[in-house]
């Protein structure tokens, strides 16, 4: 009887490690997507600002990065790594910051498209 008890356990445990290393994996790459969207934005809006002058702009393009900051440092890694949440923009985020990640719609794809290329990533994991 103490064997089973133990072996149950033991795949118990087995089942919970292989869930974490996919989800480590896919938390990762979630982050990794996040990233780049965010830092897309700012290096797409500073482009099309150089030819305006960018000392111009300079409160808008701090206002960019504050915002970068905020949803990149919003959910810590084992928050997100640890929860049952789906690893999509719309699940994590709130309205205003997917609205902060498509104000500018010339640099940024629609959130559609984010959740379709999320998906993809996580699916050729």
């Amino acid at each position: 009887m103490n064997i089973i008890i133990t072996m149950i356990i033991c795949n118990v445990v087995l089942v919970a490690g292989v869930y974490i290393l996919i989800r480590n994996n896919r938390v990762e790459m979630f982050r990794i997507i996040l990233n780049h969207l965010t830092s897309d934005l700012i290096l797409n809006y500073l482009n099309g600002e150089k030819e305006k002058g960018f000392q111009e702009h300079q409160d808008e393009y701090n206002y960019l990065v504050q915002r970068r900051e905020h949803i990149i440092n919003k959910y810590t890694y084992d928050r997100m790594l640890f929860s049952v949440k789906p690893l999509q923009i719309s699940r994590w985020f709130s309205k205003e910051d997917v609205e902060y990640m498509q104000q500018f719609k010339q640099y940024l794809p629609t959130l559609e498209e984010l959740h379709q290329s999320v998906d993809n990533a996580l699916k050729n994991d």
